[in-house]
């Protein structure tokens, strides 16, 4: 970017502002220059080999996690693995899970007659999401958390994907109090 800078303070027909000005912009565009300069320097500088004990095969099998979109409240990320969601909307059975305000998560419910998992739904941070047509029975919960999900993570020997990168938990009810009834 151009800035262009036109001052006048004149004393006696005299520019007093101009002059001293030239002397700053003068000094700025110089540094500028310099400090150019010594970065493309620096540049060609920096091929300097590191000893590492990875061999190229190596670094070719270390899996690359990229970081994608953050998916939107009630996406079921392991429908793959567990089976499409199970409903029963003849019910007016909910659920309402409210995820903590510092990391997103990934809402399991299991049925404890069935063992089967019927709901994963992802929850952002910070708010609630209703699982609505909850079948009657007694269930469990457990839940992944996280931030910055990848689709490129791999659970259970590669057969779900998706998880989080950072500051990850996975959290379960362990005991009949924390059970749900419905």
């Amino acid at each position: 970017m151009i800035f262009f800078i036109n001052c006048t303070v004149k004393k006696n027909g005299v520019n007093l502002i101009q002059p001293f000005m030239r002397k700053y912009i003068v000094l700025i565009v110089i540094i500028l220059a310099g400090t150019y300069y010594f970065n493309i320097g620096n540049d060609s500088k920096t091929d300097v080999k590191t000893e590492t004990n990875n061999s190229v095969k190596d670094i070719a099998k270390t899996p690359v996690v990229k970081k994608t979109y953050r998916p939107e409240n009630g996406y079921s990320p392991y429908n793959s693995f567990f089976g499409k969601g199970i409903y029963n909307n003849k019910t007016d059975n909910t659920i309402s899970v409210s995820s903590p305000s510092f990391s997103d998560i990934v809402f399991l419910l299991k049925d404890i007659n069935t063992n089967r998992t019927i709901r994963n739904e992802y929850i952002r941070s910070g708010s609630t999401f209703s699982l609505t047509g909850i079948p009657y029975g007694t269930y469990t919960f457990t839940y992944f958390s996280g931030k910055n999900w990848s689709n490129d993570i791999s659970l259970k020997n590669g057969q779900i994907k998706g998880g989080f990168t950072k500051s990850k938990s996975f959290s379960k009810s362990e005991s009949e109090e924390s059970d749900c009834f419905v």
